[in-house]
């Protein structure tokens, strides 16, 4: 349990900050209200245990415009943490839960960019 609580702090810390990035704060607080009324779910633990259902929320939100926004997120992930091994392509199909191991593949991610940022090294 308290794996899945710190995994889920770091999904949060993450992305939040990635959606601050490109929403601003208004607007990521818009979204997260949103979230939670058409899903019931804090986004962040969606996102680390069911990308697929994560995605399905976001469309219900922002319609034909999820595909680009996780577009987005996909390109800044790569960017910021210098993903070099992993197209922008691949990332959204992940992002999107279209692999059958979309949830274990963005774990391991997520947990990648956390020991580069708490390690400094890649």
């Amino acid at each position: 349990m308290k794996r899945d609580n710190q995994e889920v702090a770091e999904f949060r810390t993450i992305f939040r900050d990635l959606f601050k990035q490109i929403l601003g704060e208004t607007g990521v607080k818009v979204l997260e209200y949103h979230f939670r009324r058409i899903s019931s779910s804090d986004m962040y633990v969606l996102l680390s245990k069911n990308p697929s259902e994560f995605y399905k929320v976001l469309t219900r939100f922002f319609g034909a415009g999820a595909k680009a926004f996780i577009r987005i997120i996909a390109s800044e992930l790569i960017i910021r943490f210098g993903l070099e091994d992993i197209s922008i392509r691949e990332l959204m199909s992940i992002l999107m839960g279209e692999c059958d191991d979309s949830q274990h593949r963005l774990r391991e991610l997520v947990a990648r960019i956390r020991a580069r940022d708490v390690g400094g090294g890649p």
